[in-house]
């Protein structure tokens, strides 16, 4: 007779067995709801015990292969069709122990979205972000988050899930990479796949492979150094930096506590016991939540930096009341001090990427009630609860099973102390990683991120990042050319579409001087040259979607809606015109400059309807001045009276002209630039 215990005992046994066998895996980008690229061979890859023999099924295909001696295996499947209304298919890999099944695959179109915080921004976080996500509702478009890490080698597998759209896997996904993807599913009717890699404040060398930068002449310097670094990185090194960090840690967490008692004593919310579950706030007003303040049409909250307070009473279940529980909030830009019937249950400085979860002692959990406030600090730029509505929620601890409260909804806030009478806060000292592995090492991103991607079969990429690389903007054209060819490679499609979105404006505008020196037109210029000079490349024009003192503008819904236009046009081969007005050919009559554009096949005008800004020429003493200009047709004349024999011209070079105003018929703004007069 076997016993209960002697049976649990076999049942261990027998699962332990099978789990020495269970060596099948796949990447997280190969999963169940995604979405392959029509009319392509399909890789399908992964790992097993070297020598196994492994076989996937796919659309009535298989294709069978075996493990190499690193346990590497990949197969390749014929192109397929996307169709309208077609069912969901099926994938199943089998190796020598176990079977993997996917379901709810889609063919269509697939694309990568990648760069830096303007393309990380949430579509939560956008313009319109709250009604935008409420309206999401599409399975027929899927989304892939890759996770954020750096490596100093290339990385296998990755994490990551495909989801269908839906209003708690938009909220915090790419607003840019959204919007380009929702707009392509009206345009081409088709099942549509966006990824997004994405790194706020990253620079471009980051997402390049480390053997394309150890062959760029002004890179190969620095490629050496970091091998001569990693070379020097030995175990006891690491362990010196690791104990090194760990002594420095409670000194940094004692300034910490000690800014924050400082800043608290500045900050009315601390001494008036804002957190006071007793606080009459019924004259505090009302504010969505999550989302960035900024964004919420609140006057006093447009332009503020520094602390706000919310607050909101949940009512419990009866059964948690006693009971440890855990407060999940979204990511907080930038720092939070959050409190539990007036305790301090969490606080984290100088974090606005990743979201909290507090845990909530017992003995705070004393009624049917509980009054959560939490203090906002924002040092700069967008503020407030940045994330998603997912990480937003009130739960007992020890009881999975529970259903958890959401705590999105309306709280109450209070504006505090502004940033300005505040000292910046000195945060903590990063952790100590190996060589390469650091953000913004060479190479950093694309290990970590991209690298587990590969080869998944995609259609293109788009492209929003510069900002970071403005101080060395001289590098950007060859760094750019390199990344577009080395990913083109590495996805194995080299004639794949990239977009890329230019910088808008930022900074003061500055209509006094015809050219400044301009690092923000520098990259624009870089990338205006880039897109002209490389096959299969197209520039989304965003120079009026810019604000003058937020780098992380909010009107996402246009760049990704530009982006799309030019991939309709460019890519499939739609009506309209791909992007706004480029110069095509450039010519002088005497002291007269043409200047005839491409993608003004309909001709030029005016957004304001006043004559075309913005323009200046030069002559020999390299001094401009600015011109008059007139249009005919898809070509534009300028002259300066002080400018007899003109051999430079320059239009909207400055960080923030807003001024310029030159568009064709679809109403697109043309590209800055500065180029030689023939």
């Amino acid at each position: 007779m076997i016993t209960p215990l002697r049976q649990c005992c076999c049942l261990l046994a027998f699962s332990a067995a099978m789990a020495a066998f269970a060596s099948l895996r796949l990447p997280a980008i190969i999963g169940s709801h995604m979405v392959l690229q029509q009319r392509v061979p399909l890789p399908v890859w992964g790992r097993a015990e070297a020598g196994e023999r492994v076989s996937v099924r796919l659309a009535g295909q298989t294709a069978r292969t075996t493990a190499d001696a690193q346990g590497a295996w990949r197969v390749t499947f014929k192109p397929l069709e996307a169709r309208p209304r077609q069912p969901a298919l099926s994938m199943t890999i089998t190796g020598a122990h176990e079977t993997i099944i996917l379901t709810d695959i889609l063919v269509g179109e697939v694309w990568l979205c990648a760069g830096q915080s303007n393309m990380e921004m949430a579509t939560l976080s956008a313009a319109r972000g709250r009604e935008e996500v409420r309206a999401a509702h599409d399975p027929q478009l899927r989304l892939f988050q890759v996770g954020r890490h750096t490596a100093a080698t290339p990385q296998w597998g990755g994490d990551g899930v495909w989801r269908p759209a839906m209003p708690e896997v938009v909220d915090d996904f790419s607003a840019a990479g959204y919007f380009f993807a929702r707009t392509l599913r009206t345009k081409l009717g088709v099942p549509i796949g966006i990824m997004q890699a994405t790194w706020g404040g990253s620079v471009v060398e980051g997402w390049l492979p480390r053997e394309v930068l150890a062959g760029a002449p002004h890179f190969a310097g620095r490629i050496a150094e970091l091998d001569r670094r990693t070379a020097a990185y030995t175990p006891q090194v690491a362990e010196r930096r690791l104990t090194a960090y760990q002594q420095e840690l409670p000194a940094a967490r004692a300034r910490e506590a000690q800014y924050w008692e400082t800043v608290g004593t500045k900050d009315p919310g601390i001494a008036g016991q804002w957190a006071q579950p007793a606080l009459d706030d019924h004259d505090w007003p009302l504010l969505e939540l999550p989302g960035i303040w900024e964004n919420a049409g609140i006057p006093t909250l447009a332009d503020f930096d520094g602390f706000v307070w919310f607050r909101r009473q949940v009512t419990i279940p009866p059964a948690w009341v006693g009971q440890a529980l855990t407060l999940e909030l979204p990511p907080l830009d930038d720092s939070d001090s959050t409190y539990v019937n007036n305790t301090l249950v969490g606080r984290t400085t100088g974090n606005w990427t990743d979201p909290r979860a507090y845990p909530i002692p017992a003995s705070v959990v004393t009624g049917s009630t509980v009054t959560i406030a939490v203090q906002v600090l924002d040092m700069a730029f967008a503020g407030g609860f940045a994330g998603s509505a997912r990480t937003f929620r009130l739960y007992r601890t020890d009881h999975p099973e529970d259903t958890p409260l959401t705590l999105a909804g309306p709280w109450r806030y209070r504006i505090s102390t502004p940033a300005k009478e505040l000292p910046w806060p000195s945060g903590l000292p990063a952790t100590p990683v190996a060589p390469g592995a650091e953000i913004n090492a060479p190479a950093s991103f694309y290990n970590g991120m991209i690298a587990p991607l590969l080869p998944f079969a995609l259609r293109g990429i788009v492209w929003y990042q510069g900002e970071s690389n403005t101080p060395n903007a001289g590098e950007y054209p060859e760094l750019l050319t390199l990344l577009i060819a080395s990913w083109r490679s590495a996805f194995v499609n080299r004639f794949a579409p990239f977009g890329i979105v230019q910088l808008p404006g930022y900074q003061a505008p500055t209509p006094d001087a015809p050219v400044l020196k301009s690092d923000w037109a520098a990259i624009r210029e870089a990338e205006r040259q880039v897109a002209e000079r490389q096959p299969h490349v197209g520039l989304a024009v965003t120079l009026d979607l810019g604000e003058a003192q937020n780098i992380h503008p909010f009107r996402k819904q246009e760049v990704g809606q530009r982006l799309a236009q030019w991939a309709a046009v460019e890519v499939y081969r739609q009506s309209g015109e791909a992007s706004g007005p480029l110069v095509s050919r450039l010519t002088r009559h005497g002291a007269e400059v043409a200047i005839r554009f491409a993608h003004a096949r309909y001709g030029l005008m005016t957004r304001d309807g006043l004559p075309p800004a913005g323009f200046a020429l030069a002559g020999r003493d390299g001094i401009f001045v600015w011109a008059t200009a007139h249009v005919a047709g898809d070509t534009l004349y300028l002259s300066a009276p002080t400018v007899p024999m003109p051999t430079s011209v320059a239009y909207a070079w400055a960080d923030n002209p807003t001024w310029a105003n030159l568009v064709n018929r679809a109403g697109l703004l043309a590209s800055p630039f500065r180029l030689a007069v023939p």
